[in-house]
């Protein structure tokens, strides 16, 4: 797969892979919104659980679609990070701090608990 991801990757290039990663991003927020919709639905409305219950499946297959969709262009992101190394540095140093500051939200959220 690695070889697709890096020509598909070639092909479009960077920038366009970037806004391509907003589209499908947008597009999976819309599909897990659904998807917990549904969920929820059944869930409070017993009564209808046949009616929602079908639409609920569909928006769930339709959630891990929109999911392999970031996927693919999270590795083709991957690709243009191991091919541009001041781009890897930056996005890797903003990880890096991202990364930090939840493990300290979840240690205030674990002191908070006690």
């Amino acid at each position: 797969m690695q070889n697709k991801i890096a020509t598909i990757a070639e092909h479009y290039g960077l920038e366009n892979q970037l806004t391509k990663m907003a589209e499908e991003c947008a597009e999976y927020s819309a599909s897990v919104l659904k998807c917990r919709f549904y969920a929820d639905l059944v869930q409070t409305s017993r009564a209808k659980v046949k009616h929602f219950g079908p639409k609920a499946d569909i928006a769930g297959e339709e959630m891990f679609k929109e999911l392999a969709d970031v996927m693919v262009l999270c590795r083709q992101i991957e690709y243009f990070m191991d091919t541009h190394p001041p781009f890897k540095a930056r996005i890797e140093e903003l990880m890096e701090e991202k990364c930090n500051r939840q493990l300290r939200r979840i240690e205030e959220e674990k002191r908070n608990a006690s």
